[in-house]
């Protein structure tokens, strides 16, 4: 009897003595990375959007209107560092085609990664370029056409406009 009893209150602490075991990784599920077996968010969350830049009508007659040859677009990587993700040529005019959705020809789009929470704001420029011939050589004017930002949400394709800086309100 003393040797069951003694089995039994071995066998209950034995059990009572489980060790929990952690599992860092990305626990949202929005996340690209998402871990469904992690239980211990280590801030390794990898976030993903897609931005497509558009102008209007308006927007498309005062570029022709100007001239540019070209329009380059940056978006912001690190504080005060610009990587420039494309560049619109028109062919024969920049013209309006309505809002577009990522990935249309025509239109510059650019997948945006960043980490830890599920949204991130996204400043950006656009530059009107126009092709000069100076005693032969050609050279690039750069004009800014429009400076902004915005907030982009994970997994969405974020259809941002863009307008001349002349015609935004004064704050």
């Amino acid at each position: 009897m003393k040797k069951i009893l003694l089995l039994s209150v071995l066998a209950i602490f034995l059990n009572s003595c489980t060790v929990e075991v952690r599992i860092d990784g990305c626990t949202d599920p929005i996340a690209y990375n998402y871990d469904s077996q992690a239980d211990d968010d280590d801030g390794s969350c990898l976030y993903i959007a897609d931005v497509v830049f558009f102008y209007d009508a308006l927007t498309a007659n005062e570029l022709n209107v100007v001239g540019f040859d070209r329009l380059d677009y940056y978006i912001e990587e690190t504080p005060g560092t610009f990587i420039n993700i494309g560049e619109e040529s028109p062919a024969p005019s920049f013209i309006y085609a309505g809002i577009p959705t990522c990935y249309e020809q025509t239109y510059v789009t650019s997948p945006i990664q960043w980490y830890s929470v599920d949204n991130t704001i996204i400043n950006y420029q656009v530059y009107g370029i126009t092709y000069v011939n100076i005693l032969g050589l050609i050279t690039e004017i750069e004009t800014l056409v429009d400076e902004y930002s915005f907030n982009l949400y994970a997994n969405e394709c974020a259809a941002v406009p863009i307008r001349f800086l002349t015609k935004k309100k004064k704050e």
